[in-house]
């Protein structure tokens, strides 16, 4: 809605990168309550039935998009399809995950507790006050002088002692920061399982083929002369082909196999598929590679985080599933510059592909030592 009432390029930037915030925080805290919810085989089935939602859009977007563009204008069309992102916001608030650890407050109890706080501390202020009539200190005339002095050093000398100790204090609250970082790190699945970081670097090479596979497969289907009906036919197939793969994943995994066998067998046919779409330049078989690597790229966009969630303790896989997302992101960001750079150095999107096919080996070697090495028991 933000990018309907822009303006200017700068903005319209700003208002991207507000709503893809949005979107990240949205998915994210949904996928945690999810899982808190519905058991591993459950949550497998709803996830890659949540995550096939975009195959769909990927099919009715441009069409929703060309219409509303053609009736209202592009302004208006925009603020049409934001104002259909709306539905977030009941779902989110529908939300209810269940209490765990909470018991009913005794409100009696409290209130006889303020009520003997409010009696001792009136009884001892009472006190204090009638032992300071009664030890009164007697101070001769002569020596108002010699006070004031002594007030005015007390003076300078509690400020700085409250100084020292506000130092002390704030030296000790850093400590016990730093301190509680250390732990925590210690504690954590990425010190306690050092093959699970493995995932988190193979997470960057999934975001670095996923990028730029989206955003030169059209590009590169104009590059060899294919006409506008045949790229779009192309892209239609791909398309299908990202909404059949997330929910195969979601449904397969802890069924057929676990979410790592599945994964690495989907990173290494899309590796093949294209590596084939890179040196065979023959139209139908870029639209067989076309949907073969949108079913691998989107199945594995599904199979990633549940593989986080199978290696991950219960604990902590919050935590672990946000790093996963900001390492992805992070790969999604250099597929694209990197993916750039190599076509514009070779001058040809088929380098582009061969790159991306390289990267997708590279990340199913990543992958083996997480497939291979056992989750720690002690974890």
């Amino acid at each position: 809605m933000l990018t309907a009432l822009a303006t200017n390029n700068a903005l319209i930037a700003v208002c991207l990168s507000i709503s893809g915030l949005g979107h990240c925080v949205v998915g994210i805290s949904a996928t945690i309550a999810l899982s808190q919810l519905t058991s591993e085989q459950t949550f497998n089935l709803l996830f890659g039935f949540g995550m096939s939602g975009f195959g769909l859009g990927m099919v009715l977007l441009p069409l929703l998009a060309e219409l509303l563009g053609e009736v209202y204008g592009w302004r208006v069309g925009l603020l049409i399809l934001g104002c259909l992102m709306g539905h977030l916001i009941p779902c989110a608030v529908a939300i209810r995950l269940p209490v765990t650890g909470s018991r009913p407050v005794d409100q009696s109890a409290i209130y006889q507790e303020l009520e003997h706080r409010g009696d001792s501390e009136e009884s001892i202020a009472n006190s204090c006050s009638n032992e300071e009539e009664e030890i009164a200190p007697l101070c001769p005339r002569g020596a108002d002088y010699n006070q004031a002095a002594v007030g005015e050093s007390s003076i300078y000398s509690s400020l700085v002692n409250g100084v020292e100790m506000e130092s002390r204090e704030n030296e000790t609250s850093a400590r016990q920061t730093l301190g509680k970082l250390r732990d925590s790190f210690y504690r954590s699945d990425f010190y306690r399982d050092p093959v699970f970081n493995f995932i988190l670097l193979t997470s960057i090479m999934l975001g670095v083929v996923y990028c730029g596979w989206h955003s030169f497969l059209v590009p590169h289907a104009f590059q060899r002369g294919y006409s506008v009906r045949a790229t779009i036919l192309m892209t239609f197939c791909a398309s299908v082909g990202n909404f059949l793969g997330r929910l195969l994943a979601g449904a397969l995994s802890g069924r057929l196999a676990n979410p790592v066998t599945l994964c690495l067998g989907a990173t290494l046919l899309n590796a093949l598929s294209i590596l084939c779409d890179a040196f065979l330049q023959n139209y139908h078989v870029m639209i067989v590679t076309a949907c073969t690597s949108a079913i691998c790229i989107a199945g594995i966009s599904v199979l990633s985080p549940l593989s986080v969630k199978k290696r991950a303790s219960p604990e902590s896989f919050d935590v672990a599933f946000a790093v996963n997302d900001l390492f992805f992101g992070l790969g999604t960001f250099f597929g694209g510059y990197l993916s750039g750079v190599v076509g514009g150095v070779f001058l040809s999107y088929d380098a582009i592909f061969k790159f991306l096919g390289g990267v997708q080996i590279l990340a199913f070697v990543l992958m083996l030592p997480y497939a291979v090495f056992k989750k720690p028991t002690e974890l």
